[in-house]
């Protein structure tokens, strides 16, 4: 999500080309993931658990949990490591939360249009 507010991508000036196609990549891939998450009612599986441990064993940086990146970033606005996870996990909380509201705004309209009936009993 960086990539959407920064000027430079990997040291490249914003291109015509390049850049819209990237974020247009970036919102296939989110679009994706919440399909399967939400459409398919797919959760996380050990095995992904144990690719993360390996990664963070071998020193990867996969979503700046290890560490922020060395080039300017979002992150440059909020505290230094660890504390910035925090702050992140409430971002993709709202996130998800504004993601799923027009569910739940449905959910509220589908309940109150159908009677009670056990106040009919």
């Amino acid at each position: 999500m960086d990539q959407f507010f920064s000027r430079e991508w990997n040291g490249a000036p914003f291109e015509l080309f390049g850049t819209p196609h990237t974020v247009a990549l970036m919102i296939v891939a989110l679009v994706s993931v919440a399909l399967i998450t939400f459409g398919q009612k797919l959760s996380p599986r050990r095995r992904k658990v144990m690719r993360y441990t390996l990664a963070s064993i071998l020193g990867s940086n996969y979503l700046f949990i290890a560490r922020k990146p060395e080039t300017a970033s979002l992150l440059d606005v909020l505290p230094p490591w660890p504390w910035y996870l925090p702050i992140l996990e409430l971002i993709a909380v709202i996130i998800v939360g504004l993601l799923y509201l027009p569910f739940a705004i449905k959910d509220l309209r589908a309940r109150q249009a159908t009677p009670d009936t056990a106040a009919l009993t």
